[in-house]
């Protein structure tokens, strides 16, 4: 329907906390996730390897990713952003420190943890998104997410080419992970000294009681009750106000 991706975005403006996920999400999925390109140019053009080394690399980094998934799984509750935040440069700087390996060993062995902390950011990120909307909005605000997820590859891949093609395939690798670290960092910075950070409170509801008080009854008939609700007012916590009906 028309007007719906307008709603998505006034819905995401007037929520500051859905603006760092899509923020996140737009660098990590424009510059950090490249692995199709980085580990190819690295394996070639570093190593001097082949076809079958460049499929092991990959296996390497497609076992971290796995890993990832199944620490994802002990996560009940929304992330926080704090942790947004910390899995976003985690995958960065791992980034950035696997471009520096001297040997295909070394990379191939840190290519695991760094696929581990992709799979993280990623999951945590999506879990973000979807436990912080209201249910009639989901299904737009999911779309606004993955084209901010999604949609910067084809601006990042031939930046990381070019940059590969002529500083070097270590250098496309570092430079993805330092534009990862460097936003993840300013965007804390900026949260660290309270702009635009939504409060994330959690309000239990009302709970209801039943108060049950005698009628008053004529002699020799049978007694009657009548129940009243007290309905606790949830509004300011360890403040309880009963009102009776």
């Amino acid at each position: 329907a028309r007007g719906q991706l307008r709603a998505a975005l006034t819905y995401t403006r007037a929520h500051p906390d859905l603006q760092l996920a899509m923020v996140l999400a737009f660098v990590v999925g424009t510059f950090g996730f490249n692995s199709q390109i980085t580990i190819a140019l690295m394996a070639r053009e570093v190593f001097g390897l082949g076809a079958g080394a460049f499929g092991l690399l990959s296996t390497a980094f497609a076992v971290g990713s796995l890993s990832g998934a199944l620490v994802s799984t002990r996560r009940d509750a929304r992330p926080l952003q704090r942790f947004l935040l910390l899995a976003a440069i985690a995958f960065g700087a791992l980034t950035v420190v696997s471009g520096l390996m001297p040997t295909q060993w070394s990379y191939a062995l840190l290519l695991v943890p760094c696929g581990a902390a992709g799979l993280v950011f990623s999951v945590a990120c999506n879990s973000f998104v979807q436990l912080g909307v209201e249910p009639q909005m989901r299904g737009r605000i999911l779309a606004l997410y993955f084209m901010c997820f999604m949609g910067g590859t084809p601006v990042g891949a031939p930046l990381i080419g070019w940059v590969s093609q002529h500083l070097g395939a270590r250098w496309g690798l570092v430079s993805s992970g330092l534009v990862v670290v460097v936003v993840a960092a300013a965007v804390g910075a900026v949260l660290s000294r309270g702009r635009h950070v939504r409060v994330e409170a959690h309000v239990a509801p009302p709970s209801v009681r039943l108060h049950v008080d005698p009628l008053p009854v004529a002699a020799g008939a049978p007694a009657q009750v009548a129940p009243a609700v007290e309905e606790a007012d949830a509004e300011a916590p360890g403040a309880s106000t009963a009102a009776r009906r």
